[in-house]
């Protein structure tokens, strides 16, 4: 069972354009133990449709931050990720 940790509208494509990603790349830390089992990439096609491109994040390492230790994962990938207008991005791990 894998819980949402984060999620967000990355953008909204403006009438008369096409939003074109050929690249994604992130990083997150999250507390000590926990590890991000997929980060999702999607796009609403339609009121009734959304595609997701779906890919891991490796872990780094753990680290002493502030409030405590936490790890660090990254993610980077390829892809070829079209939107047209009036379509939203949307981002989570």
């Amino acid at each position: 069972m894998s819980a949402l940790f984060g999620q967000a509208t990355l953008t909204t494509v403006p009438a008369g354009k096409r939003l074109v990603v050929e690249y994604r790349d992130g990083r997150a830390e999250l507390p000590v133990g926990q590890r991000i089992t997929i980060v999702r990439f999607s796009a609403d096609v339609s009121p009734f449709l959304q595609v997701e491109h779906c890919f891991g994040a490796d872990f780094q390492a753990t680290r002493q931050a502030s409030g405590g230790p936490i790890d660090c994962h990254t993610f980077n990938h390829l892809l070829w990720a079209y939107a047209d207008p009036g379509t939203s991005r949307h981002g989570s791990i």
